[in-house]
């Protein structure tokens, strides 16, 4: 955006070196860079509370990136949790990618906080046990009208067991398109040390 300065109505001839100067010519110019400076603060301002910085967290404020080539380095945060509760609330505003270790009792994970209508937006969850016993974890998501699993043979309803062993490790997907109201998850296997 342009800015909105405007510098070219100052009399760059003036003062006229060797005459007399009258000091109307002088307030009109201070006036005008007076002016001109409280844009500049105004929009120095705005750059400085809304564009993405190199040197802090910046949020977007759910605004469209478009048209982006991401070369290298792009990543996803992981938000890791020792399982103790019965139930444990993700939420998509703290991550999407999710390590949960030592389930250690029967817990029903809800996932919550999913984006508005019409933005598609997943959260993974990786977990596995403490070694007390296979437990069952259940998902659900408040709110939500219905909850989808895969067709696969690991399920027990919206149950799927986690292996005793903290040596093998559980992986599901879940995603919406619609605010949570329709939740997919997806088992995507288990997985144990290699030996």
């Amino acid at each position: 955006m342009a800015s909105n300065i405007v510098s070219d109505t100052i009399d760059g001839t003036y003062p006229v070196a060797g005459i007399d100067n009258d000091t109307q010519g002088f307030r009109d110019n201070f006036t005008i860079i007076k002016a001109g400076l409280a844009v500049a603060n105004t929009e120095i301002t705005d750059l400085q509370a809304n564009t993405a910085k190199t040197n802090v967290t910046t949020s977007y404020n759910n605004n469209t990136i478009e048209n982006v080539n991401v070369k290298a380095g792009q990543r996803e945060s992981i938000e890791t949790n020792v399982v103790g509760e019965t139930n444990l609330t993700l939420s998509f505003n703290s991550g999407h990618y999710f390590r949960l270790t030592n389930v250690n009792n029967p817990v029903t994970i809800n996932f919550d906080d999913w984006p508005e209508t019409s933005n598609y937006a997943e959260m993974v969850v990786h977990f596995n046990g403490n070694g007390s016993g296979t437990q069952a974890v259940t998902f659900a998501s408040p709110g939500s009208t219905n909850i989808y699993v895969d067709n696969g043979g690991a399920w027990t309803n919206r149950s799927i067991n986690v292996p005793a062993s903290a040596d093998q490790s559980i992986k599901v997907r879940a995603w919406t398109h619609n605010n949570g109201d329709d939740v997919y998850i997806e088992y995507q296997g288990q997985f144990v040390t290699t030996v």
